[in-house]
């Protein structure tokens, strides 16, 4: 009975407290969102008629290791946004390789064969560069090694033929994303492991762009 009354009584001076705390809290005002509307938009932006137009080309940026400074040169364009698999095909005859680019560097997506980097330009005006990524050992880039001085690298895409001249050859860290940002020319980038066997680097084949012209099988050599 004792701990039944203790029990009683300090409950209702929980309740106390709670009724005292909420009659003397300082409210603001009920309509102090209204009030202040007109302000808070104003701190943030306006909208008009050209918010979409104004947003629609929003910069998205690549999630790159903490130690890997790519500010500003990483971004999917609206254009690579709505590319569809398979409609750009790589020529390259070193390789005796003509394939269409799948959608994206997945695994899956790289059982078929090359594929386009998700954050790669398109071919086009500037200086785009079209990065793609095929599996080596067992895949399409087995003898991307053999691709040198002299060689072509074709793409075709949008009915227009791309044609690239062998550029460099590199080894780099697969952290490295700096091989599919600008690189100041027009270019192909073509990436793949290596060493065999190993595979902990990726090779880089760039070509830079030479000519384009509407498609037609007699331009490739």
């Amino acid at each position: 009975m004792k701990t039944l009354r203790i029990a009683l009584i300090t409950l209702i001076i929980l309740m106390s407290a709670v009724l005292i705390f909420e009659l003397t809290r300082p409210y603001r005002d009920a309509n102090w969102l209204d009030n202040n509307i007109d302000g808070i938009i104003g701190r943030t932006w306006d909208i008009d008629e050209d918010y979409d137009e104004r947003f629609a080309n929003r910069v998205v940026y690549i999630e790159v290791p903490a130690d890997t400074d790519l500010t500003g040169l990483l971004y999917i364009t609206p254009e690579r946004g709505e590319y569809e698999a398979m409609s750009m095909r790589l020529i390259v005859p070193n390789l005796d390789l003509d394939m269409g680019v799948e959608d994206g560097t997945t695994q899956k997506a790289m059982r078929f064969g090359p594929a386009l980097f998700e954050y790669s330009n398109l071919p086009g005006d500037g200086d785009k560069n079209v990065s793609i990524a095929a599996h080596r050992e067992g895949g399409v880039f087995f003898h991307l090694d053999k691709v040198g001085e002299g060689d072509y690298i074709y793409v075709v895409y949008d009915e227009i033929l791309f044609r690239y001249m062998f550029y460099d050859v590199n080894d780099v860290m697969p952290t490295n994303w700096d091989i599919i940002s600008n690189q100041g020319f027009p270019c192909v980038t073509l990436v793949t492991c290596t060493p065999l066997g190993i595979a902990n680097k990726r090779m880089v084949v760039r070509g830079k762009l030479v000519d384009m012209a509407v498609f037609s099988e007699d331009l490739i050599q």
